[in-house]
């Protein structure tokens, strides 16, 4: 059996996107997060499993957070699109309110 690959560093997720979803583990609440001040924090080389361990939501509390791709579409089981797919047809101010 293969072993797992390694989890990506900070600076080859910050190549693909300057941000992503940072998602907690506990309530499902989520935050954009760049990763620029991340690697001035951490470094480039910092493994994501460091946010992924350490992220706290701000919502519960809970430590630990997935890390999700801005560009990824989640689909409900109906065929609609996500929560964050439907916040792009409201109204900018809206959109903030419900980040």
């Amino acid at each position: 059996m293969k072993p797992a690959p390694p989890a990506p560093t900070l600076e080859q997720l910050r190549r693909h996107s300057p941000w992503c979803w940072v998602v907690c583990e506990r309530c499902l609440h989520r935050r954009p997060v760049a990763f620029v001040p991340l690697i001035i924090r951490f470094g480039p080389d910092a493994s994501s499993n460091l946010i992924r361990r350490s992220a706290r939501c701000t919502k519960c509390g809970g430590k630990g957070a997935t890390l999700q791709h801005p560009g990824w579409l989640a689909w409900i089981s109906d065929g609609s699109r996500s929560r964050e797919n439907k916040l792009q047809r409201r109204p900018l101010s809206s959109q903030l309110a419900l980040l």
